[in-house]
């Protein structure tokens, strides 16, 4: 199941490259304010993608996010189908 993780968690497996950063909010909210490092998957649109995850996602954490945690948290059950084992949703969200 997907577990929650804070954000000094996800720094640290981020800056040992254990982790890769999933933004799930849209596009126009990703333009107003992003983290370099993620990779924008609008949530819209993430179930109609056939392989949504990047090679280099294997065997590396999925941490999920969106604006606040809300969204991630509601879904949590197709981010684990789409990276089992994998899926990390961060709390509090991209404000956190």
């Amino acid at each position: 199941m997907a577990a929650p993780i804070s954000p000094q968690q996800a720094m640290t497996l981020l800056s040992t490259d254990k982790a890769l950063l999933v933004d799930l909010r849209e596009p126009d909210e990703y333009r107003s304010l992003r983290i370099k490092e993620a990779r924008l998957l609008p949530l819209s649109v993430l179930p109609l993608l056939p392989d949504p995850l990047p090679a280099e996602a294997k065997d590396k954490a999925i941490i999920f996010f969106c604006h606040s945690g809300g969204r991630t948290k509601a879904n949590a059950a197709l981010l684990d189908v789409l990276a089992p084992g994998q899926a990390r949703l961060l709390q509090g969200g991209i404000t956190a």
